[in-house]
């Protein structure tokens, strides 16, 4: 809610994957902006019942699936769906496995939901940080992004997370456009693939 429309956040570029709720009803027309622009898109888990059930997962990642056919990744949201559980999980990775995903976690706690994914051998990766949850200002981003780009130098690569919120947009496009050859920016499934060959 209050995001950018598909046609603003596609001048971000290649390097940049989208993941869209699902559920939301322009969702099909969103997937084929962004592909038509080049951009690779996730799914961003929705909730569960409350409950839920292994065969719940099932049903839900079928529906997503569905509505966005080439998603290269399921993405938890700030507030994790499924790796909560490792039940859940364990189901969706399954799921995902079948269907040729990966499985992007937030990096919470002791990150079982990343370990279960990575001992079924399921391309993985986890979020370092979600950029805007507390809605910052652009320059607030810029800088925290050079801290992500530090960690990446380190670590080989981070994944990082914001919303479409214009705020945080501009803080991200002024970075790309300022970080020249200091960092290599690259859409989620360069870095899950890098990340599986190490």
């Amino acid at each position: 809610a209050g995001g950018l429309d598909a046609a603003t956040l596609t001048a971000l570029g290649p390097a940049v994957t989208v993941a869209i709720d699902p559920e939301r009803p322009d969702a099909a027309a969103a997937l084929a902006a962004y592909r038509a622009a080049g951009m690779e898109v996730a799914i961003l888990a929705d909730p569960l019942p409350k409950g839920a059930t292994a065969q719940d997962v099932e049903v839900a990642l079928d529906a997503w699936h569905r509505a966005l056919p080439e998603a290269v990744a399921l993405v938890e949201p700030e507030r994790p769906v499924m790796q909560v559980s490792s039940r859940l999980v364990n189901q969706a990775v399954k799921v995902l496995g079948a269907g040729g995903m990966a499985y992007v976690t937030q990096a919470i706690g002791i990150e079982g939901a990343a370990q279960i994914a990575r001992n079924a051998g399921l391309p993985q990766a986890s979020v370092w940080r979600v950029l805007d949850s507390r809605r910052d200002k652009a320059p607030v981003i810029e800088r925290t992004l050079s801290r992500a780009a530090f960690e990446a130098s380190r670590k080989g690569g981070v994944v990082v997370m914001l919303s479409a919120w214009p705020e945080s947009v501009a803080g991200l496009s002024q970075w790309l456009a300022e970080a020249g050859g200091s960092v290599s920016p690259a859409p989620l499934s360069a870095l899950v693939l890098h990340s599986a060959e190490n």
